[in-house]
């Protein structure tokens, strides 16, 4: 009775330190993919406060429509042309009621 007590308390044993060691490693896991993606969320919105873009309308004519564009935010920005795509381009519709123009 002594040998199988021992043998027997021992993979118990084995079998709990099996556990503890998978959940202590997905727990890390855990907090390691947590802590990766509050720090990319902080760097999003850190983003999003650092550019701050203002439009202000200065004169609409029948032909022209002249808008000013201020960056009050704490980083510079550069607009410019990428890919074949302007990037500081304004969209203008106007219209009286069922018919609009771009």
């Amino acid at each position: 009775m002594g040998f199988s007590v021992t043998l027997a308390s021992a993979i118990v044993l084995i079998g709990f330190l099996a556990i503890f060691a998978s959940f202590n490693a997905a727990l890390f896991q855990g907090a390691k993919e947590l802590s990766t993606i509050a720090e990319d969320y902080v760097n999003r919105e850190r983003e999003k406060i650092d550019v701050n873009l203002q439009l202000t309308i200065d004169a609409v004519t029948a032909a022209s429509c002249n808008v000013t564009v201020k960056n009050v935010g704490a980083k510079t920005i550069f607009l410019k042309s990428q890919n074949g795509f302007s990037w500081n381009t304004v969209m203008i519709s106007y219209g009286n009621g069922s018919h609009w123009q771009r």
